[in-house]
């Protein structure tokens, strides 16, 4: 429920004075859709998602990341990997962090690569190279990962084509970087996935034309990096019937947003003050 989320988020120290929802997230395991930023570590891909992002001024930005994560080996070649820190399927290559668990949680045996970072304390980051040892090459499942340590996973019979065991030994060097299409979400520092993109620049979109009234979560920003959100409740004929992706988006214009963003709706929508 909200009210773990923010008692979770109250453990950690911080003082919260409202919570929303935000991303989208698959129904079968809970994890995020769309890019996850905390701290200034990447803790999950994006999908091809959107997203909002938040700077250390406490501005926001919401766009389209556009990200791309690479592994490069000692000898120089380049691969891309399919996705971080989401449940692995044959689409390629996935990246394993402890933000994601104290394992890999694969429920299949593949090739799985254990990483252990060459500086203590580092993370993967945007626009940061990020080094590596292969400490470990085996055909297995649900590899255990700790603090400073990442594991690289591959399922055999890959759509790709790839063979991880082929392209890494134990004790090679190798480097992973991260990269956005737009260089402004290298400054952020905390993210979020989120839904289709209803204003850009000031024009609706044709996302934003969706007929239908439910529950919404939409947040919208200025251009001086404001944020504004409108949570609206729905599905109750007695109370509230919900709004139209078009009437959020007419009315976070009237609020000076230039941008918005649509968040997960419908029976996901809360807030909390």
């Amino acid at each position: 429920t909200v009210e773990q989320v923010v008692q979770y988020a109250q453990d950690q120290g911080h003082h919260v004075l409202a919570a929303v929802n935000a991303d989208f997230f698959f129904t079968g395991s809970g994890i995020p859709t769309g890019m996850t930023i905390q701290e200034g570590r990447l803790v999950t891909s994006d999908g091809a998602w959107n997203a909002v992002g938040f700077f250390a001024d406490g501005t926001v930005m919401a766009g389209t990341p556009k990200l791309s994560i690479t592994l490069t080996t000692e000898g120089g070649e380049e691969y891309p990997i399919h996705a971080l820190n989401n449940v692995r399927t044959a689409d390629g290559l996935y990246l394993y962090t402890p933000d994601f668990d104290f394992c890999t949680r694969t429920s299949a045996e593949g090739t799985e690569v254990l990483l252990e970072l060459d500086r203590s304390g580092d993370a993967l980051k945007l626009g940061i190279s990020l080094k590596a040892t292969v400490l470990s090459v085996a055909n297995t499942k649900n590899t255990e990962m700790q603090q400073g340590q990442m594991v690289l996973s591959l399922t055999a019979g890959n759509k790709p084509g790839l063979d991880l065991a082929a392209m890494v030994s134990e004790g090679d060097k190798i480097t992973l970087r991260a990269t956005t299409a737009d260089e402004r979400w290298e400054d952020v520092i905390w993210a979020s996935g989120g839904g289709n993109i209803l204003v850009k620049d000031g024009a609706v979109t044709a996302d934003a034309t969706a007929t239908g009234r439910e529950p919404r979560t939409v947040m919208g920003v200025r251009k001086d990096g404001t944020a504004v959100i409108v949570e609206c409740d729905g599905r109750q004929s007695a109370v509230s019937s919900g709004m139209t992706l078009a009437e959020c988006a007419q009315l976070l214009l009237s609020q000076g947003c230039t941008d918005v963003i649509n968040l997960d709706g419908g029976g996901s929508s809360v807030l909390a003050a």
